[in-house]
């Protein structure tokens, strides 16, 4: 379990009470739909930001005691010379797609449950693979992007995809 702060906290019991109140208000005075608008949002934007303050923490918990790495040293940490270029670009890549700080990524983490992709926006994972795409003059199909759940099964992928006598 994630640990709250008083503010996030005070956000959620403001949120829910105010839905109750704006339901009742809604339904005694039989305003339009449109005032829910009205009432809503703030509600959604308050909770929305309590959920991506949770997304924060895991992922910190996740990267804990890891070094803090740019994309250059990341690559010349993890990947042998042959791929450091594209483990880099790839890494600038993904950061241009996922909101989290991936300064201590590790090449094993996945991106779905480790990088929660698809938790800050749902389409980052096709928006990625785009990216990729374009930046390699390559072209990843369906099959092939489903397989590749790490980072270091993009940067294996790629670095075949762009030298096939590579590997």
């Amino acid at each position: 379990m994630f640990k709250l702060d008083k503010f996030s906290w005070l956000l959620i019991l403001v949120s829910t009470t105010l839905i109750v109140v704006c339901f009742i208000v809604i339904v005694l005075f039989q305003l339009n739909w449109y005032w829910a608008l009205l009432f809503y949002l703030p509600v959604f934007l308050a909770l929305n930001h309590v959920s991506q303050k949770q997304l924060r923490q895991k992922i910190e918990k996740h990267f804990a005691g890891r070094p803090i790495l740019n994309p250059t040293e990341f690559a010349q940490h993890y990947f042998p010379p042959d791929r450091v270029v594209i483990a880099a670009k790839l890494r600038a890549i993904l950061t241009r797609h996922v909101s989290s700080d991936l300064t201590r990524m590790n090449p094993q983490d996945r991106f779905i449950e480790d990088l929660l992709m698809d938790d800050h926006d749902s389409m980052a994972t096709v928006d990625f693979i785009i990216a990729i795409e374009k930046e390699f003059n390559i072209e990843i199909p369906n099959a092939a992007a489903e397989k590749m759940q790490t980072f270091q099964d993009v940067v294996n992928y790629v670095a075949e995809a762009v030298n096939p006598h590579s590997a």
